[in-house]
This record gives C-alpha cells, structure tokens and sequence, in this order.
C-alpha cells in the first residue's frame, strides 16, 4: 500500500524516530546517503527537498554549479533493521535546483523517462521486471597489491579445497563439488538458513522475493525478485542497492563478506550492487542495453 507524508510522520512518532536518512543512487549504481536528527526533519521537507553538494558524486556536477536537492518519496519509507539508533530510510529523487526538474543522471529520473519513451512509442504500457540477484558468502577475503606482490585469497568451510582442513569440531565433509552447488539439500548447502533469513528481512522492507537456492559455485547465492505489475523501473534502481547493502550489513554482522558485484543492465539505466572490496565486476546485460547505455546523452562527460 502506498505510504503518504501523513504515513511517514506517523511512522517517525509511532517508532521514535531519532534520524532521518535520505538515500540516492549514482549513476554508476552506488548508493549514496545523508542522515538529519529528527528535530530537523518535517514534511516540509517533501516540499522544498534537502539540499546537498553533488560536486563529489561521480560523473555528475562540476564545484561550480554543485548545489542539488534531494526530494524523499514518501512511498519509500522504512525503518533501518540494523542502525544502532530508529532510523527512516527515505529514496529520493534528485532535483536540479536552477530549474526544479529532475537530473538527468539520477537513475530515478532515467528509469522513469525510459518507462515514459516506451509509452510514447505505442510499444507497450507496462514494463515488468524481475531481478535475479547472484551473489557469494565468504569466511575471509584477504588482499594486497603493493610492490612486494599481488594477491586475493578468498576463504570458505563450504569450498572444495577445504576437503583436507582440520576445523574446531572436525571436518564434516559435506560440501558441494566444484561447479557443484546448483542446488544439492542441506548439509551439502549449507546457506538455507542464512538465506531463508535474508528473505524474511527484504520482505519484511517490502522486497518480495520469489525464491532462493544455492548456485554452482561454492559459497554462490542466488535469490529472485517477484516480477510485480504494480512495481515500476525507479522502484528497481532503488531496491537493487539496498538489497546489496541489507544482504551486506546482515552477513557482516555475522562475520561474514561479499565480495562479488553485479551489474544490472535494465533499459537504460545502470545498477550496481556494491560489494565490499576488492571491486571484481561480473557483468551481466543484453547488447540493446549497453548500446542505450552508451549513447545515452546522460553519460557524456561523464567522470571515472
């Protein structure tokens, strides 16, 4: 059910809100973030926005024209699952302030204007969409470059070459081969759990997922999105880097990394789920996609 400014001031009353933590993606798929006490926060904040310096967001505006506005959707609000203080996340639109549009390179303002060119051209009215998040869960992620040598050493219980390991309690045995994850029952997998736990948090942030399972790799994750109707291109660029951060943000709690990214090529927007370093990228796309993204006007010039 959508949520109004009345909703979302309830929810800061009702839960004894502390922060207020206003969130947008960048062109190349990073989520970005700014957070006020409550005592600075009110509806008008849904009218006038909140301004911030885009000089430093990538790709975007030069220090000479930095100033821009971020605009909350109220319909995005939710409260944080793991911040130590009640903290609201709202997604916002970005705004140019010179002339109160939106900026062309928000993701948001490019996902909805793809949606709108495609019921312009008479070729469709909905554009559904279903994600499919692919993701590893490691022990330890070690690495170095420097000029003594280069190194990444990734660490695993569930990985085959641990088969001679000694571990506290004894070695199992029960792991998947190589390329043999997809997708052997439990004890072989030995995620269920932690991605049945992953589930109940995105649903419960009002992610639908429509099933997860283990992938071929070792330690490889997958989880689907519900392809809904009612859900448009802009609820995807914001949901995609916050399900990387949840699924991040629960697994480190736990001790856990992420290291691989996924990129997401959908119309013409650019996404990325952020992982924690080092920055190893496995693309996935379709070439109509990477050609929109590739003379899409919103890129040139755009910074690296």
């Amino acid at each position: 059910m959508a949520k109004t400014v009345a909703d979302v001031m309830k929810m800061v009353k009702d839960n004894e809100i502390k922060f207020v933590d206003f969130r947008f993606t960048d062109t190349r798929g990073k989520e970005q973030h700014v957070t006020v006490p409550v005592s600075h926060f009110d509806e008008d904040k849904f009218i006038s926005g909140h301004a911030f310096d885009g000089s430093s967001i990538a790709g975007w505006k030069g220090i000479e024209a930095s100033d821009m506005l971020l605009m909350p959707d109220p319909n995005t609000a939710n409260i944080d699952p793991f911040f130590e203080e009640p903290t609201v996340l709202l997604t916002c639109d970005v705004l140019d302030p010179a002339d109160g549009k939106p900026y062309e390179r928000d993701p948001r303002s490019l996902a909805k204007r793809a949606e709108a060119y495609m019921k312009s051209t008479g070729l469709g009215d909905t554009a559904y969409f279903g994600p499919e998040p692919e993701f590893f869960v490691f022990d330890g992620v070690r690495w170095s470059s420097d000029m003594s040598g280069t190194f990444v050493k990734i660490e695993s219980e569930e990985a085959a070459w641990n088969t001679g390991k000694e571990f506290e309690g004894g070695n199992m045995g029960h792991r998947p081969a190589v390329k043999g994850g997809y997708f052997p029952v439990p004890p072989v997998d030995s995620f269920q759990d932690m991605r049945s736990e992953m589930c109940l948090v995105l649903e419960s942030l009002g992610i639908p997922c429509e099933v997860h399972h283990h992938e071929v790799a070792q330690a490889q994750m997958e989880k689907w999105w519900i392809t809904l109707p009612d859900r448009d291109l802009a609820y995807l660029v914001e949901g995609t880097p916050e399900f990387a951060r949840y699924i991040a943000e629960l697994r480190w709690a736990q001790h856990f990394a992420l290291l691989r990214s996924q990129l997401f090529y959908w119309s013409n927007t650019l996404i990325i789920c952020k992982p924690f370093p080092p920055e190893t990228f496995t693309v996935r796309g379709w070439p109509f996609a990477v050609t929109v993204i590739l003379f899409s006007p919103a890129f040139k010039g755009m910074r690296t």
